[in-house]
């Protein structure tokens, strides 16, 4: 059995949510796998796709957008961090 050393407590939600890359760019799906209070781990469309540094993600269409910095990627899957302040409401 492998051994979870995360030092945060995942919370798995395997939800349909939205990413804006950049304003003008069309939003893309994903899917977010798991979150914690400090980020969250994002299942892309395509496996070749590089997400730039920092980019919004919306579970709402939008209604809601959370600003999010990329901490690590690789397979077709991102681990991002939330920004600070960054929720807000359009």
């Amino acid at each position: 059995m492998l051994l979870d050393r995360r030092a945060r407590e995942r919370t798995e939600v395997h939800c349909a949510a939205k990413l804006l890359l950049s304003p003008d760019t069309s939003p893309r799906n994903c899917i977010v796998r798991n979150v914690t209070a400090v980020g969250a781990c994002v299942m892309l469309e395509y496996t070749s796709e590089q997400l730039p540094r920092t980019f919004e993600l919306s579970f709402d269409n939008f209604v809601t957008i959370w600003r999010c910095d990329v901490v690590w990627q690789a397979s077709g899957q991102a681990g991002v961090a939330w920004v600070s302040d960054t929720i807000r409401a359009i």
